[in-house]
């Protein structure tokens, strides 16, 4: 399997809530890292990290993938840009905004991959929110 190709199953088992399909694009020695400006900031190692960061997100935002577009950067390398909704679950707030990707695969699994959100600052600040609120 392609970068691209283990980038799509993740994507789409996010967006459809399919938590193993998306853990089966993961290498299990997945890194996934996120800037400091976000709340579930630094690198998440393998299966448990991703789940852990995710129930961070899931446990504060109800999140939807809209839509995606994938591009491809060599056959263990890939990008995306993702416009993902995000619901504060305690008050219903909500924005829409790019999530750009960057994929690296081997053996078919995605290994390692860095996020970046078109506005880290309102993510975090809703974050807190969530906290307060609920």
């Amino acid at each position: 399997m392609s970068a691209v190709q283990a980038a799509q199953q993740l994507l789409d088992g996010f967006a459809a809530g399919d938590l193993a399909k998306a853990l089966g694009a993961l290498d299990p020695e997945l890194e996934l890292t996120y800037s400091d400006a976000v709340p579930w900031k630094g690198t998440h190692h393998g299966h448990l990290g991703f789940q852990t960061f995710a129930g961070m997100m899931l446990e504060r935002f109800e999140v939807e993938v809209v839509d995606y577009e994938l591009f491809q950067a060599g056959e263990e390398r890939a990008a995306s840009r993702v416009v993902t909704k995000f619901t504060l679950r305690a008050t219903g707030e909500s924005v829409t905004m790019p999530v750009m990707e960057s994929y690296w695969s081997r053996n078919g699994k995605l290994h390692r991959i860095e996020p970046f959100y078109f506005n880290q600052t309102l993510i975090a600040e809703m974050y807190a929110k969530g906290g307060a609120a609920g």
